[in-house]
């Protein structure tokens, strides 16, 4: 009867030193007075999950069946990266009161194109009276030069009550940080050059109404040049929807495109685009 115990231990000791195998008893140095309780605890504590082997890639046939052909609808024939898109913009299209006579203001935009190569036209002007002031009319070349910027390459025709101008133009546009947007243009013609510089910023008041404060400044320097002039204009609009907002608001002027001087007045328009 006495070897019965050792016969138990030998068959109970294989499978206590298999279970203790797998830990790291490192750990248990440098933590005198652990009782028994505790390091049973300790051990039956979840060991961290095995990390999963990695998936192999897909071949061309589980492609194929993930993406089958419907009967001439598969889409990714029909997917493009840069794809072709027309829009036209009515930046200002508003109306004054200006020397005792009703004026209109338009300034437009439009382009046609990808995301990095496109045809763009701008026109902006005024009338009077009844008789066209300082307008002019330009086509450009953009191509982005960046996410937030573009640059342009193109020619400007100056028409209206003054002298019928050509110019070529190279500038650059885009965003600014804090969102301002920003366009910058220099002008070569054969009577002189010229500059012209462009800011503005919409201030959210609510998620409808926007602020916009606005600075323009046009600098020329050569013979029969059109006159420097500089332009501050604050206006409101309410956005039915983004494609649509009227707005009101006010126009401060020093030369040029009100018959000269300096002077302001109360604008009321509709800006929008298609």
């Amino acid at each position: 009867m006495k070897r019965i115990p050792a016969l138990a231990f030998a068959l109970v000791a294989p499978a206590a030193w298999a279970q203790h195998e797998g830990h790291d008893m490192s750990s248990m140095q440098g933590m005198p007075g652990m009782s028994a309780e505790e390091h049973a605890r300790m051990m039956q504590q979840p060991q961290p999950p095995s990390p999963s082997p990695a998936l192999p890639p897909p071949t061309a046939e589980e492609r194929a069946r993930a993406f089958p052909d419907l009967d001439g609808m598969d889409m990714r024939e029909h997917m493009d990266d840069d794809p072709f898109i027309a829009t036209l913009a009515f930046d200002r299209l508003e109306a004054f009161r200006d020397d005792d006579a009703n004026g209109l203001a338009w300034e437009l935009h439009g382009w046609a194109g990808g995301r990095r190569d496109r045809f763009e036209w701008r026109s902006r002007g005024e009338r009077i009276g009844g008789d066209t002031r300082d307008g002019e009319l330009e086509l450009l070349w953009s191509h982005a030069t960046g996410p937030w910027w573009n640059r342009t390459l193109g020619v400007r025709h100056d028409f209206g009550e003054g002298e019928h101008r050509d110019w070529l133009a190279l500038g650059v546009e885009g965003m600014a940080p804090y969102k301002i947007d920003i366009a910058a243009t220099l002008y070569a013609g054969e009577d002189g050059i010229g500059a012209r510089a462009e800011a503005s910023y919409d201030l959210l008041l609510t998620q409808r109404l926007v602020l916009q404060p606005r600075l323009e400044a046009d600098a020329y320097a050569g013979h029969d040049a059109p006159r420097d002039s500089f332009e501050a204009g604050l206006r409101l609009r309410y956005e039915f929807t983004r494609q649509f907002a009227p707005y009101f608001g006010y126009e401060w002027s020093t030369t040029g495109m009100h018959g000269g001087g300096a002077g302001g007045h109360w604008v009321a328009g509709i800006r929008g685009w298609f």
